[in-house]
């Protein structure tokens, strides 16, 4: 089994354009990792709560792309903090 951890860039971005357009930039540049996207603050929180408590996983994001105007920020903001004080990446 392989013990490296496979990590990704997490993208919340509600607008399909956005992501398509995000996804294409990504690809032109020669980023050949994994982009995982979700459409809303809510949806972070459900993924980034999933990561946790898949605690097996060898999953996760290295980095996380924000589209703030969406978001309620400073509560998702401060949900978000919270939750990735509790992963621990080794």
């Amino acid at each position: 089994m392989n013990s490296m951890k496979k990590f990704y860039i997490l993208i919340a971005e509600d607008d399909a354009d956005d992501r398509f357009l995000l996804k294409t930039a990504f690809e032109e540049s020669g980023y050949k990792n994994t982009l995982k996207f979700v459409e809303n603050g809510v949806e972070l929180i459900r993924h980034l709560k999933e990561v946790i408590e898949r605690k097996t996983s060898d999953e996760f994001p290295a980095f996380i792309l924000l589209d703030l105007k969406k978001i309620n920020f400073l509560k998702k903001f401060l949900s978000l903090f919270l939750l990735l004080q509790k992963m621990k990446v080794k």
